[in-house]
């Protein structure tokens, strides 16, 4: 059996029954769902390599327990059938949470120490992409699964993977990060009180954002094409295996310092125009596309918005804390490519773009309301947003901000986070993994057919060239 091609032993399938406090009486029994969260179609999953053994009785105590923090991990998705009716994650009777038990004869996890990998397989838990069907009324499916994987004979001595897989209508990437951060410490305590280790800030479940439905001027106006129109499941599903056919992936590391150096090449002359790490790199990300070819006229950042006016009346105070999607596309022109090349143009428009967002409530809740509006419609006619770049379009996820090594215990330099997905022209941007020759920010994009050469050639010429042209 190579290391290349990881396969299990025959796996147990275990069901963690959900905490006690679920079933008490005086439980609400559901969590009602805004439209601005309503992304019942797709899942996120995160992989975690740990060097040694992960104890199970102490890792299923550790899900009980932050399982009463998060309750919403023992629900299932339920809606009114009426027109414009409502969605919530039903309580009533909470599920046990799936997690898988397996054995690999693999030698190795992963064939590299790259956060974004080709494919989870096979420690990413099965869960269903779908928590819709077609009646409310039949049972929908888990909103959680993991896996526990153990890898005896690997290289490095003993190891064990665990994979978790989160429904996406639980909420965005930061949600699931701070569940798997808390799943960790409650781990590392062991069933030692929360109280003696201090008392961490309990997440919440609602209200969202207050929005109203968007006029058709307002519509127009923030329409990207990212989330309209909306695809039925098996041909969105289709687009996204048609996106990535014919491309070649592109993945690139960043050192702290070459960070930091674009950072300051992407600043205007202005005392006040300042630019963030991100603007910095996303800015780099155009100009290497446009240096190869592509013709890029905007881009559309994921941008979430949990600090956006703490003490406006349409933003609650909670927001920061919310377990929900709390994250939308926002879609900014770019300026022309000049010459000679400079990052400023591109790094400060993305900062204009998101400061005036940041600085008028009004004009926020109109870009949310948009996206509110699409995200119900196509929940109700059951269809998904399948994120795709249009002609002319780039995209930026990045995850710069989220540290999503876990350590469960275990040395934080002896462990690793994974990923997967990547597609074209669209830029995913994560913290290497400790195990990487470079520490700092992990690039994964795709390109089109004969493109990644030259991609790598540009980068490798601005690294010769001490990054002299974007001066």
């Amino acid at each position: 059996m190579t290391s290349s091609s990881p396969s299990l032993a025959p796996s147990e399938q275990l069901f963690i029954p959900p905490p006690p406090s679920l079933l008490a009486s005086n439980t609400p029994n559901k969590i009602p769902l805004s439209p601005i969260t309503l992304w019942p179609i797709g899942t996120i999953p995160s992989v975690h390599v740990f060097p040694g053994k992960l104890d199970l009785k102490r890792l299923k105590r550790a899900v009980r327990e932050v399982a009463e923090l998060y309750p919403v991990v023992c629900g299932r998705l339920r809606w009114d059938e009426k027109e414009e009716g409502e969605w919530w994650i039903d309580l009533t009777q909470p599920s046990s949470i799936p997690l898988t038990l397996s054995t690999s004869p693999s030698t190795r996890a992963f064939p590299t120490p790259s956060v974004l990998q080709p494919s989870l397989s096979p420690y990413s838990p099965p869960l269903d992409p779908t928590q819709l069907n077609t009646s409310s009324t039949d049972p929908l499916g888990v909103l959680l699964s993991l896996q526990l994987t153990y890898l005896p004979n690997h290289t490095d001595g003993e190891k064990s993977v665990l994979g978790l897989n989160w429904g996406h209508v639980l909420g965005d990437g930061a949600s699931f990060c701070e569940f798997v951060k808390r799943l960790g410490r409650a781990y590392e305590r062991d069933g030692a009180s929360a109280s003696e280790e201090g008392e961490e800030k309990k997440p919440n479940f609602g209200p969202h954002v207050v929005l109203r439905e968007p006029s058709e001027e307002v519509l127009n106006k923030w329409e990207s094409g990212l989330l309209w129109p909306t695809f039925p499941i098996e041909e969105g599903w289709e687009k996204y295996t048609s996106s990535a056919a014919s491309t070649e992936v592109v993945q690139l590391v960043f050192s702290h310092d070459e960070i930091k150096l674009l950072q300051s090449l992407a600043r205007g002359k202005g005392e006040d125009e300042w630019v963030s790490e991100q603007d910095a790199m996303s800015s780099y990300f155009v100009n290497l596309l446009r240096l190869c070819g592509e013709e890029v006229e905007s881009v559309v950042n994921s941008v979430n918005y949990r600090t956006f006016f703490p003490s406006q009346p349409s933003f609650p105070p909670t927001l920061p804390d919310l377990v929900a999607n709390v994250a939308q596309m926002l879609s900014q022109p770019l300026p022309s490519p000049t010459t000679p090349v400079s990052l400023a143009p591109i790094a400060l428009s993305i900062r204009s773009g998101l400061t005036a967002i940041r600085a008028d409530p009004d004009l926020a809740v109109e870009w949310l309301s948009c996206r509110a509006w699409r995200m119900r419609q196509a929940a109700e006619k059951r269809e998904m947003q399948v994120m795709l770049p249009s002609p002319g379009e780039a995209i930026v996820n990045s995850n710069w901000r989220y540290d999503w090594n876990v350590p469960f215990g275990f040395s934080p330099s002896q462990t690793s986070h994974h990923t997967a997905f990547s597609i074209k022209n669209f830029l995913r941007v994560f913290r290497t993994n400790p195990e990487a020759e470079v520490q700092g920010a992990e690039w994964t994009f795709n390109v089109g057919e004969g493109v990644r050469e030259r991609v790598q050639s540009e980068v490798q010429r601005d690294r010769k060239e001490g990054w002299g042209r974007w001066k």
